[in-house]
């Protein structure tokens, strides 16, 4: 089996920040700060958009409206409710509970915590 190849961070571009490389120097971003705010700006809304009827003006078009607000919340909400955790869920022995439950107790804040620890510092001894 071969070595995995490691390859280089492309530093000051909102690659390195955003695709698998994960870099948060001040130059990636920078860069990801102004590609998402040009994104943004041509992120319009369509003439014949209804607000608050669906979640799409609130997550794809960044409006902010009290109608999408209440849609994304009562959407959120729902869909929190239905991931209920399984029969028999041990908290904080792996980053399921945090992740995909929205579990919020010490011990799965703690495995999430740790895992984003281990991944922070794997990204930075692979740069």
């Amino acid at each position: 089996m071969s070595p995995k190849k490691v390859r280089a961070i492309p530093h000051g571009t909102n690659t390195g920040y955003s695709s698998n490389y994960g870099c948060r120097c001040a130059d990636c971003t920078e860069a990801h700060r102004v590609a998402h705010k040009a994104w943004r700006a041509k992120a319009t809304l369509p003439a014949d958009f209804i607000h608050g009827e669906t979640t799409n003006g609130y997550n794809n078009y960044g409006c902010r409206c009290a109608d999408c607000t209440e849609a994304h919340r009562v959407r959120h909400k729902a869909w929190m409710d239905k991931a209920s955790m399984p029969p028999g869920f041990v908290h904080g022995e792996t980053t399921n509970g945090y992740c995909n439950y929205g579990c919020r107790c010490a011990d799965c804040t703690e495995a999430a915590r740790l895992q984003s620890r281990r991944t922070y510092a794997a990204r930075k001894a692979s740069a």
